[in-house]
């Protein structure tokens, strides 16, 4: 279900700072509070982890192969090859009817479905498949909660003036409460408790925001307290609690959207501490879409397995790899993302192209297991990631353009904060924005999020940065980013570069660009370029223009400013059908996968042929290149390498399809030309 289209208010205020969770420091506007991170290059994510092929199973029965009747059908599980499964559903009366609809199952009802579950569970881990429950993280039925004996009138989160907040969005009589609630708390941990005990290896919380009237999220007692000790905490003293809308040029406004987001993590840490006491494997995950501002700091805080809907985008028609790009740079848990329904993801090229940038991304695409009329090509894409696996099992990014990505920038200076923030609108968004333009080139890319630290290692792996509208960027940042430039890297920035910086809980806007004190020229007419030490910077002050993805238009001095960094340099891609063409390049010990996924064709292919030419790493040379597809089988290729370029000619490129490139060490001789057939 897509709870997250329900209010056209801030979503992070939801949630608020609970006095019983682990107290999680204030990172509210300061690089050097945020200096590290768990993740200290793309080098570290996902090494050694097995490939992760995930379901989902919701809010539908089946029955065993022994007759008993199941949340899951672990035998269709098997044969489409998952390994991992979302399971939703309802409580059972004594005739096993389904009792109503009701977004929390409490204590008094979650017992007899965690029993009804576990012979599912059994099997399910038996056939080597985890199995992960839902629960809502706050929406409730009252009557429900009456009929096992709990006072609504303790749940309720309350508006401003003190009355319960409302939400029909999905059912009529639904209510919300609140995560700060010590009552609403005791009765997600007993769920939690109850998953885990039951054999349950996590528990997904379905994220609902809710608004007051005031465009204030809940204003109970415990709210306010958490906020009158947090604000003491950072200002000093106390600030009001706020009764209007957000304004994020406040420091203060923008400290209350920090503290909002590090309450979900709080939360979400309270309900799995008591798992892990049945299973220290627990894990609690969150369904919040991965273009939300606030996804990049709940990861940072070490939010884990996140969970993304896809009914922000057009499916097959725009690029979704800038989603599993941004979450592989920031944890180690890759995005597993899920469709709400057929209207989302049919006709099949829809579905089997999101399957494609799913796990070419490094994340993974929920299998649509009850959809009966996409069983093959749910079997056909997992036998292929099956016969595949080093091509994802292991594999890490090769990129060598990195999207420099702040997550303070994203959230307060670029988000139309009480707008629209479960995802973030196309002409807002310019980390998106960036990324279909590459993925429209055919240019393998990574996030860099510049709050863990601009390490000159991590910096080094790339031929290429590229800013865009970068305005908040601390002095050691920037420093950072000159001498990478100065020993020879390459710099794009797009639209406004490092005006501000940040003083205390504030920020203050630079009384000389960047670009002028580093080289002593400013942009021209919407273009700048300009050599510095041994590198180069490029700029355009336009990029991306239109309203959507669809309708983008590449600037011409975005293009010449790409042609002066040479943005193409690790990969070029032609092609000659429909649609656009995108890339992941990932490598695993001496191979390296080129990932080739043709979208925004609406289904109709058309010419197949394509070519890429590959910059070969250094100090090795080609032994063999092969290509397949899960869609087409043999894609046809011929290849030769050159002067340590790699060209493959390629005769049937579908809708998806890998190329092989083994390598092995050069020993210092000369590249050999080689030319070579692959039937």
């Amino acid at each position: 279900m897509n709870k997250l289209k329900a209010t056209g208010l801030f979503m992070i205020g939801l949630l608020l700072v609970s006095s019983t969770a682990k107290n999680v420091k204030a990172v509210v506007l300061d690089d050097a509070q945020q200096a590290g991170s768990k993740k200290t290059s793309i080098e570290s994510s996902h090494k050694g982890t097995e490939l992760m092929i995930p379901s989902l199973w919701w809010r539908q029965l089946s029955v065993t192969e022994g007759g008993q009747l199941a949340y899951w059908d672990t035998e269709k599980l098997k044969e489409l090859g998952a390994n991992w499964v979302s399971a939703s559903y309802r409580p059972l009366d004594e005739n096993n009817k389904f009792v109503g609809t009701s977004w929390v199952i409490p204590p008094g009802m979650i017992e007899r479905v965690m029993e009804l579950a576990k012979p599912g569970l059994e099997s399910a881990h038996n056939a080597g498949i985890k199995v992960v429950g839902t629960s809502d993280s706050m929406q409730f039925r009252p009557e429900v909660m009456v009929s096992v004996g709990i006072n609504p009138e303790l749940l309720y989160g309350r508006d401003l003036a003190g009355n319960p907040i409302k939400i029909d969005a999905y059912q009529k009589g639904n209510y919300m409460s609140c995560l700060l609630n010590p009552y609403w708390q005791d009765i997600e941990t007993k769920i939690g408790k109850a998953h885990a005990e039951a054999g349950f290896d996590g528990l997904f919380l379905d994220l609902f925001p809710y608004t007051s009237g005031e465009g204030v999220l809940c204003g109970c007692e415990y709210c306010k307290k958490a906020w009158e000790a947090y604000s003491q905490k950072v200002f000093g003293m106390a600030q009001p609690f706020p009764s209007a809308v957000l304004d994020l040029n406040r420091s203060v406004d923008r400290t209350f959207l920090t503290f909002r987001i590090e309450a979900i993590y709080n939360f979400m840490q309270h309900v799995e501490q008591a798992g892990k006491k049945y299973n220290p494997d627990f894990k609690v995950m969150l369904n919040c879409n991965a273009d939300n501002p606030t996804m990049a700091y709940l990861l940072r805080l070490g939010m884990p397995q996140p969970i993304s809907e896809l009914g922000q985008l057009n499916a097959g028609e725009e690029s979704s790899l800038y989603l599993y790009r941004m979450i592989e740079s920031a944890t180690d848990d890759p995005l597993f993302a899920q469709f709400n329904g057929p209207n989302q993801y049919m006709p099949d090229y829809k579905y089997k192209t999101e399957l494609a940038e799913a796990f070419a991304g490094g994340g993974g695409l929920m299998l649509a297991a009850k959809n009966d009329d996409l069983d093959a090509v749910n079997k056909n894409f997992t036998d292929f990631l099956n016969k595949n696996k080093p091509t994802y099992e292991g594999a890490v990014s090769e990129a060598r353009v990195g999207i420099l990505y702040s997550w303070r920038d994203h959230t307060f200076l670029q988000s139309s904060a009480m707008k629209r923030t479960d995802r973030m609108l196309w002409a807002k968004n310019s980390a998106r924005r960036t990324a279909a333009i590459l993925a429209s080139k055919g240019i393998p890319y990574d996030y860099i999020f510049v709050e863990n630290g601009l390490r000159k290692k991590e910096l080094s792996d790339y031929d290429v940065l590229i800013a865009p509208d970068l305005k908040l960027l601390d002095d050691k940042d920037a420093e950072d980013i000159r001498k990478y430039v100065e020993k020879g890297g390459r710099l794009l920035t797009l639209g406004t570069f490092g005006s501000l910086k940040s003083a205390g809980t504030d920020y203050l806007t630079r009384d000389s660009s960047l670009l002028k004190s580093w080289t002593g020229k400013e942009m021209e007419n919407g273009y700048f370029e300009a050599t510095l030490g041994k590198g180069k910077i490029g700029g355009s002050a336009t990029y991306a223009i239109g309203n959507s993805e669809s309708a983008m238009i590449i600037s011409d001095s975005f293009n010449k400013a790409a042609g002066y960094v040479e943005l193409d340099s690790q990969l070029k891609v032609n092609h000659n059908g429909n649609g656009r063409v995108e890339s992941a390049i990932r490598k695993n010990g001496s191979a390296r996968y080129i990932h080739l996924i043709r979208y925004n064709n609406r289904g109709d292919i058309g010419q197949k042929k394509a070519s890429v030419i590959y910059k070969v790493p250094e100090q090795y040379k080609v032994k063999e290149v092969t290509g397949d597809s899960p869609y087409s089988g043999d894609m046809g290729i011929q290849w030769k390498e050159e002067g340590g370029s790699l060209t493959v000619n390629i005769e049937n490129l579908d809708l998806y399809g890998v190329l092989k490139v083994e390598l092995e060490p050069s020993a210092g001789l000369n590249r050999i030309f080689n030319t070579r057939r692959v039937r």
